[in-house]
Formats: structure tokens, sequence, C-alpha cells
């Protein structure tokens, strides 16, 4: 114990000696602060002992200088308020308020200003035919023979008609009053009315951001630097990209630097600050996101262990949307930032955040439908739709899950006005909303009124006058029905059809939610969609909503969805947690992707009924078309396409229209800006056309003897529509049988289809004229197609009165009402009529083999 004192003792001075020296290190610390404010400026790299050389400068002195500076200059000059504004300009293909991506999350709180611009290209003297008084060339050079056809920019006039009656759709929802703070809208909407203008749409789109910028400069009391987001969705095609391309450029070279020039208003002109303009687009017309597809050369299929692990991570993603997102998201559905281990596309870099639709951008997409479905379905999936707009889609799936009425909590817009209010505050015009007679105007003084179009015009896609005519009296009619006005105007044969048909449906996304929710609540497990009549509900009627961006696919995968869960529930099935076949994960039926036209029939109590699934499965297939027409590039619009096989394709022969061939190669799409059409040939205009374009001309018209094909053209003139089956059939005839120019009937189809989409609309006429992306051959049998999808001849009765039973007393007519009587008659009135046309191709290879051997030995195709 005493050693241990001892050295305790000699250990204490010590111990007592380093606490004095960290109490007066604790107070020095504590004190330099407040020294080293009163202390010199450090020395610099020259003065003496060189105790601050300049590589020694911290980041905190260069912070501080620079805070000197900026606070002498804030005190120099008035304080700047920053404003932000957003611009979204709505194309053919977004006309619509819920789940778009320019009117939920963040984006609420921005003063937004909606346009929508009836695109018009600015007259030109002297250029395309253009004589007399026409306000502007309603044409553009035709893609087969652009120096002898013209055709219509973008719609004819069943499109144009649905495109109005969305428009002014869009407009009465932007109209309704808002709710007061605190209550949820029904429906995302725009600060402001639709703003509508008809014109050059980069003059036009111009012309409007100018004006807003000068209107917030007039009102604002101080000084201002302003910010602008112009926001657009981008579209597949080619005229759809160059003129996006055009407003681009535009917007970049007059607000690229800073913008500013000088501005008057108020008869003064005033010094203008600095405006910050910066661009924002999107591609919201397809099922899949397209940052959450494969980048460029990454297209290839999962490996067992990879779809595991993904499996297993979305799995936990769905378990926490459904502890947090309280079932609102629609089953199967993912989060709105995509799956979790999707393959992610990058994104533009900088101030603009552009979408990626270049055609290196989908290098290495697959060729093949299934194949792209498969990988889509497995790196991508489906997102589910913005949370903040989803309302709208909220009631159509409570009203599939619940069968509650959708008319008082969908079809808001048909309380407001039909006219809108005039702009109040001084703010931006709205603008008037054109008639279907003016838009159609200009087409119908290009035709005249005569047999044949006036000199140095060229014809539309080498049709008679009659023709076109007969299709704008007919657009101008649904509408004044669709309005609940007597339909006056000129008649049209096919006037009692238009009548009863049930597919002349109004456009707009009031009507788009309420026919979605109404079909699939009730007929989307009955619907026999192969048929050649689809009126009676066979088929969803979807295609001008979505063709018009007034329903989202991925609102449509939802409601559906929702209807196939609750069909499951009542059955006993699952709980309806199934996920659906967009969303990646698998299922055990779902490899046949029921393309088959028997695929979901389900074998029971009915045998008309199917699982539903069928209508998310024509979403995939519909992405395959759009993504196609991205990735293609002009090869989308060349006469040999972009088929699987290059020898089939080169096998193919072509009938010319005129016997001189093309001297320079016609660009994609009818046209390209800065480009020169082929001119008219001198020659031809005294040149006999060949037998070709009589062919084309009985084709067009619904004149070749071949009922379906001729019911199914009359029904597109007089409606717009026809069945997917239909349009088939005639795609065979021409391509297959008459082997006639495929883009001629592509812009065929443009002009008349009222749903008409150009990615779907140019892809399957590839796809079904032998150079598309398709590894088979079809040839559609028409006869034979008719007696299994129409076989009691309803359909191609409805369309051509001389199928129907004659009367009973006529003369000379005794051998054709027995005729009529034969059950056989609807299908080849040529062997029971003498007066029927003759079919402009051979009737024996309107049947397979198995129909023709039964008509050779029974002598009669039904059984």
């Amino acid at each position: 114990m005493g050693g241990d004192s001892a050295v305790a003792r000699d250990c204490f001075p010590k111990t007592t000696h380093w606490c004095y020296v960290l109490l007066v290190v604790a107070v020095a610390a504590a004190v330099t602060p407040a020294f080293s404010l009163a202390l010199p400026p450090p020395l610099r790299k020259n003065d003496c002992c060189g105790f601050h050389p300049r590589r020694q400068r911290t980041a905190q002195t260069r912070t501080t200088r620079m805070q000197r500076q900026m606070l002498k200059r804030d005190a120099e000059t008035p304080s700047l308020v920053r404003r932000k504004r957003r611009l979204v300009w709505h194309r053919n293909r977004d006309l619509r308020f819920h789940d778009h991506p320019f009117y939920g999350g963040g984006d609420r709180g921005v003063p937004t200003t909606s346009v929508f611009v009836f695109d018009e290209p600015a007259p030109v003297a002297g250029k395309g035919g253009a004589i007399g008084s026409d306000p502007f060339v309603p044409t553009r050079p035709s893609t087969c023979l652009p120096g002898d056809w013209g055709t219509v920019p973008n719609l004819g006039p069943h499109g144009m008609r649905v495109l109005l009656e969305s428009v002014e759709d869009l407009r009465r929802q932007s109209f309704l009053p808002k709710r007061p703070q605190g209550q949820s809208q029904s429906q995302p909407q725009p600060e402001q009315p639709l703003v509508v203008r008809r014109g050059p749409t980069v003059p036009v789109l111009m012309g409007l951001l100018e004006e807003l910028v000068t209107l917030d400069e007039s009102n604002e009391s101080s000084e201002c630097e302003y910010e602008y987001e112009v926001c657009w969705n981008e579209e597949p095609g080619w005229h759809e990209l160059e003129l996006s391309g055009a407003v681009r450029d535009a917007i970049l070279d007059r607000y690229g630097k800073g913008g500013c020039e000088p501005s008057s208003y108020g008869g003064k002109t005033h010094k203008r600050k600095q405006v910050v303009v910066t661009l924002r687009t999107a591609l919201s017309c397809t099922l899949y996101h397209p940052d959450d597809l494969p980048g460029a050369g990454s297209w290839t299929p999962m490996s067992k262990k990879e779809k595991r692990r993904l499996e297993n991570q979305r799995k936990r993603q769905k378990q926490l949307l459904r502890r947090g997102g309280g079932g609102k998201d629609p089953p199967g559905s993912l989060p709105s930032e995509g799956l979790p281990g999707a393959a992610k596309a990058p994104r533009t870099t900088g101030p603009h955040d552009l979408v990626d639709l270049s055609v290196e951008r989908w290098s290495g997409m697959p060729r093949i439908m299934g194949d792209f479905r498969r990988i889509a379905r497995e790196r991508a999936g489906v997102r589910a739709c913005d949370s903040h707009s989803s309302d709208a889609l909220g009631a159509a799936r409570d009203a599939v899950l619940h069968g509650a009425d959708t008319d008082a909590r969908v079809r808001s817009g048909d309380a407001a006005t039909k006219e809108p209010p005039e702009a109040a505050g001084g703010g931006i015009d709205p603008g008037p909303m054109p008639t279907l007679e003016s838009l159609l105007e200009p087409l119908l003084l290009y035709v005249g009124d005569g047999e044949d179009y006036d000199h140095g015009k060229k014809p539309i896609l080498g049709l008679p006058p009659a023709v076109i005519r007969e299709a704008c009296y007919n657009s101008i009619r649904i509408h004044q029905k669709n309005r609940g006005e007597s339909p006056a105007g000129r008649g049209s044969p096919a006037e009692a059809g238009v009548a009863n048909t049930t597919t002349t449906m109004i456009g707009g996304e009031t009507a788009a939610l309420k026919h979605l929710s109404d079909f699939c609540n009730h007929h989307l497990h009955r619907a026999e969609r192969s048929l050649a009549c689809v009126d009676d509900h066979q088929s969803s009627h979807l295609g001008q909503y979505l063709a018009f961006g007034c329903l989202s696919p991925r609102t449509v995968v939802g409601v559906a969805d929702a209807a196939i869960a609750k069909r499951r529930q009542a059955q006993g099935g699952n709980d309806g947690g199934e996920p659906h076949p967009g969303s990646g994960e698998t299922r055990k039926n779902h490899n046949k992707n029921n393309d088959s036209d028997n695929a979901s029939r389900v074998r029971g109590h009915n045998a008309r009924e199917n699982d539903g699934t069928w209508l998310v499965s024509h979403m995939t297939m519909r992405d395959f078309f759009l993504y196609t027409c991205l990735a293609s590039g002009k090869k989308f619009y060349r006469l040999e396409g972009i088929p699987i096989s290059q020898k089939q394709a080169a096998a193919m022969e072509w009938k010319p229209f005129f016997p001189e061939p093309q001297t320079r190669t016609p660009t994609p799409h009818g046209h390209k800006r800065g480009s020169t059409p082929l001119p008219p040939s001198p020659t031809r205009s005294g040149k006999e056309p060949s037998e070709a374009l009589d062919l084309w001309r009985a084709w067009a018209t619904g004149t070749t003897g071949l009922p379906l094909v001729d019911a199914g053209m009359r029904e597109l003139l007089a409606t717009g529509y026809t069945s997917n089956r239909v349009r088939q059939n005639a795609a065979s005839v021409l391509a297959k049988d008459l082997a006639l120019d495929w883009r001629a009937g592509a812009e065929w189809f443009q002009f008349l289809l009222a749903d008409h989409c150009v990615a779907a609309n140019w892809g399957n006429w590839l796809y079904f004229s032998g150079v598309g992306p398709d590894p088979k051959q079809r040839h559609f049998c028409t006869v034979s197609q008719a007696l299994k999808y129409d076989p009691s001849g309803a359909y191609v009765r409805k369309w051509l009165p001389s199928l129907r039973d004659p009367p009973e007393r006529e003369e000379g007519r005794e051998g054709v009402r027995e005729g009529v009587r034969h059950p056989d008659f609807h299908l080849r009135p040529w062997d029971f009529d003498g007066s029927w046309p003759t079919p402009i191709v051979d009737p024996d290879s309107q049947y397979t083999w198995r129909e023709l051997e039964r008509l050779k030995t029974t002598g009669r195709l039904t059984e």
C-alpha cells in the first residue's frame, strides 16, 4: 500500500499540469473567433513569410467574396420577382385532362394556359393547284403518286368531325366552375378556358406565347423575371414529328438567348427583362412509357433468374402500394415512376426536358409483334395512372365495380355552356370555336361542284370529286345528329344505314369515359369482335377515343382490369389481385396473348363469353405499331416497307397507275418540309391511265363485285368506321389480289377513317400487305370470310340494297327472286343475278380450298 501511495503522489503533479494545458487550449479556441474579427486580412503570396499563399485559400473565403459582390449588386438594382407560367399545346392525340402528363402532380400549382390549334398551312399563291379565292391549299402531295395526286394533310371529313367534337368537349370542361378550396375537382383543369386558334401552327403558337409574355409584363407593377414552360405531347408520324421539330426550333431561335428585345403595350415601348423559356415534351398515347422501355441495343428477353428477382421486387412494391395507397391504384398497376428493376432509357439533359423519339433511340427493337410484347411486358410493365388526375378514372372504375350510373359522375361537361364567355380581366381571348362546315369548306371549294377538277388541280387520290363531296356531306350530317340538330344538306344512298348504326359515336373525353365504363361493365365479356358487323357492342369502339387521346391506354387497362377482377370474384375465382397482362407479371394462360379469335372462350353455360383480357392485349398490339413507326422513320412509308423476309417482299410486283415510272423517289408521308415535290408530268394529262387506275377506283368506291369488300367501303364512306375484320379483307384484296400500291389504300383509309391514327393505320397496312413486320404472308378469301363472320348476310344487306329482297312484282326478275331466296345469294350473287357486276378478281380465289370443294360437290356453300 505504501508503494502505491508514493506512485500516486509522484503522478499527481503531472496530471495537474496536463489539465491546465487542456484548459488553456479550450479557452483559446473559444476566444479566437472573436479576436479574428479584428485581425488584419491574411498575408498574400508575395508578403513577408508567405503566411497565406493563393493555393491554400479555402472555399469559404471565395464564397464570402461572391456573397459580398451579390449583395452590392442587389443594393444597386431593384428586387426581382420570378414568375412561372405553363403553356400546354394540345395536339390531335391528347385531347383530355385525366391522366395527362401536364395536369397532375407538382404541375397543379403553376398557372396554366391550354391551347389547341386547328392546323392550316399558310396560303401560298400559285402552288399546289391553288386558283381563284381558295383560302389555302387543303391538300399535300400523295405518298404513292406525289406528282399526280393530292391527299389531305392529316385528317379527312370524318376524322375532322371527331376532332372538332373532342375539342368542343375539352373547352366545355375548361369552363366548368372551380370547386372551393379543399374540395377535389372531378378532373384536373387549366387555370383559364381552353384557347382555340385556327391557322399555321408555328406562327400561332409563337404569337400566343408573345401575347402571354406581353400580358404578364403589363399586369406587373414591379420588375419581374419571367420563366415560361411550353409543353406538348409528341405524336408518332412523319408529319407530326416534323411539326413538333418546327415548333421547337422556332421557340429556341426566338427565346434561346433570353428574349431581351423591347416589347410594346399600352402604346409605349418598354425594356423587357430576361424571358426564360424551357421546353417539355412527353409521349402519352402509348401504354408503355418510353422511358421504361429498354434502351438502344438492350432489347433482350429476361433470364429465369432475372424474372424471379424482378418478380420479388414487384411484389414488395405492390405491398407498399396497398399499404400506403389506400387501394386507389387499379389492380396490377404499377407506380408512376415505372417498375423496379426496369431498364430505363436516358432522358435529355439541360434546361429542357425532351423525350427522345429518334430512330437511333429504338435501335434493336424487335421487329416481330410477339417478341416486342414479351420483352416490354417483362422489362417495362404499365405505370399507374397519375394519382392527381385519376378522379374521373376512379368514377369509371367504381361504376364497373359497383354498377353505378356514370352520367352524373363522369359526364360533367353536359352542364357547361356551349358558347364560352368573353375573356375577363384583359386575359387571353379564348377565341371562337369553328364549325365543321367552316373546317371542310376549303376541301369542298377545292373539289368544286362539277364532275371533274378544275384545270391545274391534282385529284385527291385519283378519285372523282363526287366521292369527296359525299364523304364531307355524310360527316356534316352525323355531326348535326350528334348535336341534336335536324340533318340538312344533300342526301346519301347510305343515309338509312347512318341513322341506324351505333358506330357514329360523339367524340370527346366526357363521352369516352362514359362509353368505356358502360362497355366494360356490360359488354366486355360477351363481345365477339371478329364479326363483320359489330354494331351491337360486339367491339369496344374505343378506336376514335384512343386515336384522339380522349382516353389514355392506361385508363383503358385500369377500367378493363377492374371489370375482369370483378367478374372473377363473382365466379368464385381469385380475389381480383392478379395483375393484368401489361403489368409485367406472368400468368399461366397469358403466353397465348389471346390473339386467337377463340383463345379466351369460356366453354360452359355460355359459349359466347370470354375472359375480357383481349382488350388489354389489344392495347399492347397498338403499342407495337406506335413504336414501330418511331423506330422505322422514313422506311415506314416506302413501297417496299419494312419486311421481315426481304426475299418475299422483293418478289412482289406492284401494278403502276400510269405507264411511265416516277422520276424521283417520293418523300415519306407525302412531303418533307423544305423539299420540292414532283411536278405534274405534262405528258400524263393526255395519256390514258392504265387498267390499275380503274381497279383502284372500283375498290375505293365499293364497286368490286365482292359483297363483303363493297359493304365495308361504303360503310367507311358513310360513317368513317368499319370493323377490323372488314378492314383486313379490304386490304388483302387491294394488295394481294389486285397488286396495287398499298400506300394508296393507307391514304384512302386516312381520308375516310374517323379513328385514324398514323401509326396504327399505316402499320396495319404494312402488316397485311406482306411488306411489314409479319413473318407470314396473309391472304383473306373474302367469300369464305363472309361465310364465317357474316353467315346470315345481315351486314352486307345493310350496306348493299341490291342484295335485299326485290319487289314481289317486277317484270323480268322472277329468276332473280328465286336466287335471292337461295342461302348463298349474299355470298356469291354473281351466280344468281345476271345484273350483278362481275367481280374484278377471279371469284375462285376468294374461296378457301375446303369451301371451293364443297361448292363443286354440293353446289352450295352453306350447310
